[in-house]
């Protein structure tokens, strides 16, 4: 599960502090930015394996975080999930066409969050084992 990071940027501090505990209960272990600029370099130095994404953060919104993200093939397999309490419809393509995988309205139902996270983590490969050896002379 070492490779299975989640990360969460919101610039709300108890959405931050509610996904990371239960996050951390599921036995993941979470990385978060409060801001977009910040949302990007979390990516770019953790490569988490999911983004939770606010769309209404300082300096960088959810949507342009989501355009830098995805303009860079290496974070392809970042798995972005955006949150939003602005009426945002789950169902239009905006989001996707940018290249969100999926969007939750707040306030989320934590069982939808888990499941979220569990059907996406579940098609992460686990790293390989490291296997000791012997130097030979």
């Amino acid at each position: 599960m070492a490779n299975k990071l989640v990360a969460v940027a919101d610039d709300e501090f108890y959405i931050v502090r509610a996904l990371c505990v239960l996050f951390g209960r599921l036995g993941y272990d979470c990385v978060t930015a409060r801001d977009g600029e910040a949302a990007v370099e979390l990516v770019k130095r953790e490569h988490p394996a999911i983004l939770f994404l606010d769309l209404d953060m300082p300096k960088k919104n959810g949507y342009e975080v989501l355009r830098e993200i995805r303009a860079n093939p290496a974070y392809d397999d970042v798995h972005i999930v955006l949150l939003t309490a602005k009426g945002v419809d789950p169902e239009d393509d905006f989001a996707t066409r940018l290249g969100a995988d999926d969007c939750l309205l707040k306030p989320f139902d934590p069982q939808d969050v888990q499941r979220k996270v569990a059907e996406v983590l579940s098609k992460v490969p686990d790293p390989p084992e490291k296997v000791e050896t012997q130097p030979s002379f």
